[in-house]
């Protein structure tokens, strides 16, 4: 398993592009294309990522705490790949569908997974205004707003590369939750 973290302090109703990668045996994240600069406390290395076996939670770190309060749009999960090996230039699109997508949210006025699988929203409102594509964007209410899916065998990374992304836009400046499977 590893451990990483760095300070970010985003600003409130900026669009955000964030991606969570590991690469052959680090950890990445991109924030609007950029590398950052990252404090390493437990280095992936050829270390098996594990898996939990809970449910995965977006909109929320804990057991309901720290919610996200915001707009999140084209959320997606890829396993055996990472997306992107240096800075680039986030996609504006929505996102499409590869044999590496594991689950595909767009978040056009509904939680449907595009590859199918079954996420329970609680509180989730969405927004045809605020959006970066698409139709809509989930709105998070910052309180009591998250979905969650049961685990999956796709979610179990391995030793393997794998990205995690999506576009955020937070209307707080508090500490968000944003992705948890505890």
């Amino acid at each position: 398993k590893g451990y990483y973290y760095f300070n970010w302090s985003p600003s409130i109703n900026t669009w955000y592009h964030i991606a969570l990668e590991r690469t052959n045996i680090a950890g990445v994240i991109f924030i609007n294309g950029i590398e950052q600069s990252l404090t390493t406390n437990t280095a992936f290395g050829t270390n098996d990522v594990g898996n939990i076996s809970s449910n995965l939670y977006i909109g929320q770190r804990g057991s309901g705490a720290n919610y996200f309060s915001g707009y999140i749009d084209e959320f997606r999960i890829s396993k055996g790949i990472a997306r992107w090996t240096s800075n680039f230039t986030p996609p504006i699109n929505e996102y499409d569908i590869d044999i590496n997508t594991k689950s595909l949210l767009l978040f056009n006025n509904n939680v449907t997974d595009e590859v199918g699988k079954i996420w329970t929203p609680t509180d989730i409102t969405f927004s045809d205004t605020i959006k970066k594509s698409g139709s809509h964007s989930a709105v998070f209410n910052g309180t009591t707003s998250f979905i969650n899916t049961p685990d999956s065998d796709d979610f179990s990374f391995g030793t393997g590369n794998f990205t995690i992304d999506f576009w955020i836009k937070p209307d707080t400046s508090k500490e968000h939750g944003l992705i948890n499977q505890y």
